[in-house]
């Protein structure tokens, strides 16, 4: 059988496809067809247990021949990395794979597909063997201009198919089935669904539950997720941030006091342990405890009663105790700073909180759940950055910025120019914070006056809901020439 009948085989072999392994087989197919290569390979870049790495999804030869994922590995690296197109030849630049495996030619292809949640990355690896056909510079460049048309014609598809998928894992964690209400933690991934499944068996419990996470990721909602869906949501619930006591008044906030207890000190007063009895108290930034309020801790957690600064009666008490921190509390332990029993009594349970970029699928619900009563909506190309950033900060940080593109956006549609405005994306924080302000200001300032549909001073001020005189000492105090910049929109609109 010639080349030719051979790829004219694999062409009649080809049939219509409507799932994702489908359109990477044919995708394969094609790509030997559309070069005159022998094999052909698509590499995608995955995470499996922790490693990241390109691993083959499809490949395709024309006869019995090595195994297609071993060749030409750290050519699929160079090319995935820098997104370039490469031609290799034996003669110019071998791998030892291509050596061992009689590679005369490679032709890599890179490509990405961008959905609503994520980037996909893939390599497209077409070799062609010693004796068979041979690739040639000129060739190659004709070769990438076919394969750009078929690479977009397939990622569509792709990028369908990874929407419908994504659609369905989504539909079906959402119907996962949990005995309490969940409604105020966002999101249904699977990462998340984990977590929550951990936290539904743990609310009918009446166990010290020690929930932690890097901060912004939601701690205290599971707290309150917690006693809402356990044997108590009657009772009240009680949150207290170990790091912001003031170290005067923190046994007094923790236990309470009687009058005269000290010279301030003119009436009873509850402390949180009182206030959360019948119900739960929730402590964030435990780690944050002094080693003095820890012992004192200790003791309530022990006996399940409380005294009162001033009083010499011990009041019981009767609290779920759910703490929270950001750090490691086992490394606190050895340093000498956060005492072991007291570790071992709150952690008798333990639920670990993922960042948000361990749940970047969740991020387009969150999105939308935070623009609720704007009357705001997201482009696709916003929502694609919006997913792909570090988000370090996590859920916390996520919403100061949804909630202020919100504000700031110029149309319903919030657009990726305004991301670049709010300096989404890749910019370092600031070391003068006042600096970074003023030139926020002035960048909303002067994109209001050229963007905004208000052809003069009254009309833009009135947008804001300002009045004309707050305009011009604005300008005024960024530099702002609003005359010129009302002439220049003035002299677009008219050209266009």
């Amino acid at each position: 059988m010639t080349k030719n009948e051979r790829s004219f085989q694999v062409l009649g072999n080809t049939s219509p496809v409507t799932d994702l392994q489908g359109v990477y087989d044919t995708l394969a197919d094609l790509g030997i067809v559309v070069a005159g290569g022998y094999r052909c390979v698509l590499y995608g870049w995955e995470e499996i247990e922790g490693k990241s790495t390109w691993r083959p999804k499809a490949g395709a030869s024309l006869g019995e021949g090595v195994d297609p994922s071993r060749a030409a590995k750290s050519l699929i690296a160079q090319a995935g990395a820098s997104g370039e197109a490469g031609f290799y030849k034996l003669a110019t630049s071998p791998t030892r794979s291509m050596v061992k495996y009689q590679i005369e030619a490679v032709a890599v292809f890179p490509f990405t597909i961008t959905t609503s949640l994520e980037e996909k990355r893939f390599v497209l690896s077409i070799d062609v063997l010693r004796g068979e056909e041979t690739l040639d510079e000129e060739r190659v460049e004709r070769l990438g201009k076919v394969l750009r048309g078929l690479l977009s014609l397939a990622g569509g598809a792709i990028s369908a198919l990874l929407e419908v998928e994504a659609d369905r894992k989504r539909r079906r964690r959402a119907d996962r089935p949990f005995q309490g209400d969940y409604s105020e933690i966002i999101g249904r991934s699977e990462t998340l669904c984990s977590v929550l499944a951990l936290v539904d068996r743990l609310a009918q419990t009446d166990f010290p539950v020690l929930v932690l996470g890097e901060t912004g990721t939601g701690k205290e909602l599971v707290g309150r997720a917690l006693h809402r869906n356990g044997k108590r949501p009657n009772g009240p619930f009680e949150a207290l941030n170990c790091a912001t006591l003031p170290e005067k008044l923190a046994e007094s906030m923790l236990f309470g006091h009687v009058a005269g207890a000290f010279t301030d000190a003119q009436s009873d007063h509850r402390g949180v342990f009182e206030l959360a009895s019948g119900g739960t108290l929730f402590l964030d930034e435990i780690g944050d405890l002094t080693p003095e309020h820890q012992t004192k801790l200790l003791r309530v957690l022990d006996e399940g009663q409380i005294r009162p600064i001033g009083s010499e009666i011990d009041r019981k008490v009767d609290v779920r105790i759910v703490s929270a921190t950001n750090k490691d509390l086992k490394e606190l332990v050895d340093r000498g700073e956060f005492r072991l029993d007291l570790f071992h009594r709150i952690s008798t349970m333990t639920i670990e909180l993922p960042s948000l970029k361990e749940r970047r699928e969740d991020i387009p619900e969150l999105v939308r759940h935070f623009l609720k009563g704007s009357g705001k909506r997201v482009s696709p190309e916003a929502l694609s950055r919006l997913v792909s950033l570090p988000w370090t900060g996590n859920i916390r940080e996520l919403k100061g910025k949804v909630e202020g593109l919100a504000k700031l956006a110029l149309s319903d549609i919030i657009d990726a120019a305004d991301l670049d405005f709010l300096r989404l994306g890749g910019t370092a924080n600031p070391s003068n914070w006042t600096e970074a302000w003023h030139s926020t200001e002035r960048d909303f300032l002067v994109r209001l006056i050229t963007e905004s549909p208000g052809t003069s001073v009254e009309e833009i001020a009135k947008l804001m809901g300002k009045s004309r005189s707050w305009l011009y000492e604005k300008a005024k105090e960024h530099s702002i020439k609003i005359k010129d910049l009302l002439k220049a929109k003035a002299e677009k609109k008219e050209s266009s």
